[in-house]
């Protein structure tokens, strides 16, 4: 059962600058600032970071099978790169998607729109068909979430983790029971614990200690479906 989100936004704008707010009801004032989430989001220039973003698909392309599915998210500004990427390649472009999230962080700059959208494509690998389980039902290319969900985060959190409820529609449409699932840049391991939860297997990568504890501690909670259990004991 997927956690229910915070409706209202996590944070209040005071002179102060902005006042954040938390599961246990208390709450810390911050200066408005471009946040840091470390070492492995910065790039020199937009330039450096395509070029890192081409080596990364060429890789994940490199161990994905024929028919195999990448879902990714990258900035709006990249979406034509990638897709022209993959469309080079001989590979199958098969949809662009959004994140609209209910709550967006306000701006840092009052010079343009609040970033309610975060942007994703998803696209298949050649040589064989992809799975698409259309029998689930019909879903919007559009995926509507708040931004915090205090019950995914009670064993700490990731500065982009992405909700549950993001992640769960693109996976079970996309990926068949028991198939194995690659996320190589896990962070708090949300995608492994979407696989988990449901019936697939997963690899999940990530460098950062404090993230891959994170991850595993998020896994532990976890339950493996019923029909998991029997099939492993078979």
């Amino acid at each position: 059962r997927l956690a229910r989100p915070v409706e209202r936004p996590f944070f209040a704008l005071s002179r102060a600058g902005v006042q954040y707010r938390f599961q246990d009801g208390e709450s810390q004032a911050s200066r408005i600032r471009r946040p840091d989430f470390g070492a492995w989001d910065r790039f020199d220039s937009p330039a450096t970071y395509r070029a890192w973003l081409v080596r990364a698909l060429d890789e994940m392309l490199r161990v994905l099978k024929p028919g195999g599915v990448i879902a990714l998210f990258c900035q709006d500004r990249f979406l034509s790169a990638v897709i022209e990427h993959f469309e080079s390649g001989g590979h199958r472009f098969i949809n662009s998607f959004v994140l609209h999230k209910k709550n967006p962080f306000p701006l840092l700059r009052k010079v343009g729109l609040m970033h309610a959208l975060e942007y994703g494509v998803i696209a298949a690998k050649n040589g064989a068909r992809h799975t698409f389980n259309f029998q689930l039902g019909y879903q919007s290319n559009c995926l509507t979430a708040a931004v915090h969900y205090p019950a995914e985060r009670r064993c700490g959190s990731h500065p982009n983790q992405k909700p549950e409820c993001v992640v769960e529609p693109l996976l079970v449409r996309f990926s068949r029971e028991n198939d194995l699932v690659l996320d190589p840049f896990a962070g708090s391991g949300t995608t492994a614990v979407v696989a988990k939860r449901c019936g697939r297997r997963f690899i999940a990568v990530e460098k950062e200690k404090v993230y891959f504890r994170l991850a595993r501690r998020r896994l532990a909670a976890v339950s493996l479906p019923a029909q998991t259990r029997i099939n492993r004991n078979k």
